[in-house]
């Protein structure tokens, strides 16, 4: 499972779960999230959709993924319905948006 590789390796970052991406949802939308202790929240790669069930999430979460990249967590730009970001265009509304990686072919 993860958590042994990652006891093994503790350099290895730990994805964000689908509940805790909900978690950093719920502290970013409330304010709370500058505040939440960096140990409570040990994972570091969040995989953010460009778009999912017609949400731009590039558009509406500039914020939040700058600030996670502040924090020193890996925010990775993909595209829901290909699996990756392939185009210059696309690179660049990535990265315009603040992610600091992008999932390509």
């Amino acid at each position: 499972t993860h958590t042994h590789t990652h006891t093994a390796e503790p350099n290895v970052p730990l994805v964000y779960t689908v509940s805790r991406t909900k978690k950093i949802f719920a502290l970013f939308f409330t304010g709370l999230l500058p505040f939440w202790p960096r140990a409570w929240l040990p994972e570091r790669c969040l995989w953010v959709p460009r778009v999912m069930f017609g949400i731009n999430f590039y558009a509406l979460l500039p914020l939040l993924m700058r600030h996670l990249a502040k924090r020193g967590d890996m925010v990775i730009a993909t595209d829901y319905e290909s699996g990756s970001v392939d185009t210059e265009p696309e690179f660049r509304e990535a990265f315009a948006a603040g992610c600091n990686s992008i999932s390509t072919n």
